[in-house]
């Protein structure tokens, strides 16, 4: 009897028919199964037999499973049901996409060109927003869990996959999803190639651990590898501690060292070095991509920018805003700007904190600088000249 043909007897009940195997991961099964009401495919993740006794491990899947209906973003995964098979295997059931994971466009083509790196990764921040507001961290940004789904028009849609290994910080998540059994003191999970340092220390975790994901991500679509490739799994373990990440721009001489300061920022040993927020990134590559397309133009004079930055929970916490020019040629960002955030007005979010920046553009300056000593010069060579007239006047009267 083959799996599908047992497959198809344990889910006599549920209302869904397999079709095919679609993968086989960590935890278990991936089929496209089609419900048989609707006529409709899906996607079918179904616990591995060994795993399926297992309380600890059901209660993760169905957590996943509740975890994902309450974060709904079009840069999720969206879970469309959750079940038993008749055999005691827990299932739950997502969208079917089209096309493929990133590790397989990695693996067919290598990395990406710079533009379309950052587009990819700012809709992967979008989707890591909607976590994090939700008080989740995915702690496992990988290229294969980051899917490419095609659509009927434009690039791909980024869809992030897996929240089996998810952090719950949110106590009142915690009891909406039900009780996930607590990660040991001492256990690391992750990809070894993709981990934070607080990960590999099984130190605490926040939103900031998956912008390191996000980070490392980001580097290996600008050069093909993952920040730090090592002969043995210790060793790699050791270098996202200890070592410092290698600039995109040593392997991939198209990264700007705009890029390389972003990238490195996100790979930061320490939590607090980092980006503080997916939304901080995100804007940061936003203005990169829009200063990377614009075509250079003969206007000097920058328009003034209003962006919203996300502010940490502690309204205390510094922000980080870049300077945004609308009309410059392409060229590295400026370095950060540190602001406190300001009071919130009246219906203002406190999460939230508006940000003008006046932007000049240096090439303008000295040219200023030089019409100004002109006026200050003629200024005086006129006064100098009236007082001479002045005084040859008063000369005359007095003969």
């Amino acid at each position: 009897m083959s799996s599908i043909e047992r497959l198809k007897a344990a889910l006599a009940s549920s209302g869904y028919r397999p079709v095919r195997n679609l993968a086989r991961g960590g935890m278990g099964d991936v089929y496209v199964v089609e419900h048989v009401a609707l006529a409709e495919l899906r996607v079918m993740k179904l616990l591995r037999p060994e795993l399926s006794s297992s309380d600890a491990v059901t209660r993760r899947l169905w957590a996943e499973a509740r975890m994902l209906t309450r974060v709904a973003h079009p840069n999720l995964v969206r879970v469309l049901d959750l079940g038993m098979t008749l055999d005691g295997r827990a299932f739950l059931v997502t969208e079917l996409l089209r096309g493929e994971t990133l590790k397989e466009r990695m693996g067919r083509q290598g990395g990406a060109s710079v533009t379309e790196a950052i587009q990819i990764t700012i809709d992967l921040l979008r989707g890591l927003e909607a976590v994090h507001e939700a008080e989740l961290v995915h702690r496992d940004i990988k290229p294969d869990n980051v899917f490419l789904a095609t659509q009927s028009a434009g690039r791909p849609c980024v869809k992030i996959l897996d929240f089996g290994i998810a952090k719950v910080l949110s106590p009142e998540l915690r009891r909406q999803v039900g009780q996930i059994a607590p990660t040991a003191e001492g256990m690391m999970l992750g990809t070894p190639s993709f981990l934070s340092p607080e990960q590999v220390e099984a130190g605490p975790i926040d939103a900031r651990t998956d912008v390191y994901g996000a980070g490392g991500l980001l580097h290996a679509l600008l050069t093909g590898k993952p920040p730090f490739v090592r002969a043995n799994e210790m060793d790699l373990l050791r270098a996202h501690c200890l070592e410092p990440a290698t600039a995109p721009s040593q392997c991939n001489p198209e990264v700007p060292p705009a890029l390389d300061e972003i990238v490195l920022r996100a790979l930061a040993k320490a939590p607090s070095d980092r980006f503080p927020s997916a939304i901080a990134m995100r804007v940061a590559l936003e203005v990169l991509l829009a200063n990377h397309e614009r075509p250079p133009t003969p206007t000097t004079q920058a328009a003034a920018v209003g962006a919203f930055v996300e502010a940490p929970p502690d309204s205390s916490a510094d922000l980080t805003v870049y300077e945004t020019p609308r009309s410059r040629p392409p060229q590295p960002l400026p370095r950060p700007i540190d602001v406190k955030p300001a009071a919130c007005g009246h219906g203002a979010s406190p999460s939230r904190v508006a940000v003008t920046l006046d932007v000049v553009d240096a090439p303008a300056r000295p040219a200023r600088r030089a019409l100004r000593i002109a006026q200050i010069l003629i200024g005086l060579f006129v006064i100098v000249v009236l007082a001479q007239v002045s005084w040859l006047v008063c000369q005359g009267v007095g003969r």
